[in-house]
């Protein structure tokens, strides 16, 4: 039986994490900014898409997370290297079809395809990576949490949000490992605080929820996933955050396997709430 795309996309993202355990830890490279097509920088990838080329990024260490199509290699004058793999992303939009059982009316019908993109160190075009000052590469996390829509109540504790009080508890920066990785905690209780009924409201955090259960393991998957794409935001990402969410991520591969769509709709739903914490609207986004 033919793979459909949910089974493709989620078996080159496991694929990723599995081989990342032993390959992106020997490297000293951080991500600066969100994954992007190499045409469109200023509109980076989102939800699935970003998930998955941010990994792969930091699994190859590729100096800069941008990439292209074969035809868009062949536009700028230079081609796939020899040999290089492509990374597969996915397109969904919305047809209109005549609905047959309601003459003269529409239906609109999902379409999910895929296709493959190669980073631009997979080409043979010539692109130096810009001297950025380094207050530009990482900018403070801080200004992110400073532009919230709505203030968060945050107390001190081990990591954690607490819905019948719309709190979150995080630990000061001196006890944490480094402020990264503070920034990266503090990011996941964020996503989750997305969630209560006067914001997202996710059925993961709005429900009584049973400790290992599928939407309880559902909306942590979407909370990790939210605070990779915050970290590449903020330019907070570094070996050790990146870590940190190999190692989580990893022990999903087994529930992954089982359910192949879960990896594409927790990113999107990750992706709307680190759109809400932007301010966005809640439209469809184009992955």
């Amino acid at each position: 039986m033919a793979k459909n795309v949910y089974e493709i996309v989620t078996e080159q993202l496991i694929k990723t994490m599995e081989e990342t355990e032993t390959l992106i830890w020997e490297q000293g490279w951080k991500l600066s900014g969100l994954p992007a097509n190499f045409d469109r920088k200023t509109r980076p990838y989102s939800g699935f898409n970003s998930l998955v080329c941010m990994f792969q990024t930091m699994k190859n260490g590729w100096r800069v997370p941008y990439f292209l199509t074969f035809n868009q290699a062949k536009k700028h004058g230079g081609t796939v290297k020899r040999g290089e793999k492509g990374t597969i992303l996915i397109y969904w939009k919305l047809l209109e079809k005549d609905d047959e059982t309601r003459p003269g009316k529409k239906k609109q019908i999902p379409f999910l395809r895929y296709y493959r993109v190669w980073n631009i160190d997979q080409t043979t075009i010539e692109y130096e990576v810009p001297d950025t000052p380094e207050q530009i590469k990482i900018p403070p996390a801080e200004e992110f949490i400073s532009n919230l829509p709505e203030e968060p109540r945050i107390g001190y504790g081990a990591p954690s949000y607490a819905p019948h009080s719309d709190t979150i508890s995080i630990p000061k920066v001196s006890d944490m490992v480094s402020p990264e990785r503070y920034y990266k905690s503090l990011f996941h209780e964020l996503v989750h605080w997305t969630g209560s009924s006067s914001r997202l409201s996710r059925e993961g955090i709005t429900q009584a929820v049973s400790f290992g259960s599928d939407i309880y393991a559902y909306e942590e998957l979407i909370a990790e996933c939210g605070a990779a794409f915050c970290c590449a935001l903020t330019g907070t990402q570094t070996e050790e955050t990146h870590k940190t969410e190999a190692a989580y991520l990893k022990n999903w591969v087994s529930v992954l396997k089982q359910n192949p769509r879960w990896i594409i709709k927790a990113a999107s739903e990750a992706q709307k709430a680190v759109n809400w914490m932007q301010g966005a609207d809640q439209a469809p986004i184009p992955v």
